[in-house]
């Protein structure tokens, strides 16, 4: 894993892309590399990345919150609410807490992870 820091912020106009930096991070990967999920209706933005990923040799899981523990020594991606209001956040997560927040500002999450998302990669461990 290597911190990449979100490039646009949540406002009026555009929402932050938290969730790509996570990615690109966990991956390795420059922001500009990873779709931004945003661009996507938010009933297809998970297929849409998970197919994205199976190109480029990965599998993208969703873990639920109950599950992370089984998830003990990886990265995964970590959603719920910004600690900056009520909207979404994501942050690099591993064994039970923030590894890296994308936000300048950092913080991490408010609350609890309603989410998790997990890179496997294909025909190996991530």
């Amino acid at each position: 894993m290597i911190p990449v820091m979100q490039t646009r912020l949540h406002g009026p106009r555009a929402r932050g892309n938290c969730w790509s930096a996570c990615a690109a991070s966990i991956l390795e990967m420059s922001i500009a590399e990873v779709p931004d999920i945003h661009q996507w209706p938010a009933d297809e933005w998970f297929e849409r990345m998970w197919l994205w990923s199976r190109d480029r040799g990965w599998e993208l899981d969703i873990i639920h919150p109950e599950d992370e523990w089984q998830w003990a020594g990886e990265w995964l991606i970590a959603a719920g609410w910004s600690p900056r209001g009520a909207i979404g956040h994501a942050v690099v997560w591993k064994d039970g807490e923030v590894a890296h927040d994308p936000h300048p500002e950092g913080g991490g999450l408010a609350g609890e992870p309603v989410a998790f998302y997990a890179f496997m990669q294909i025909g190996g461990a991530a």
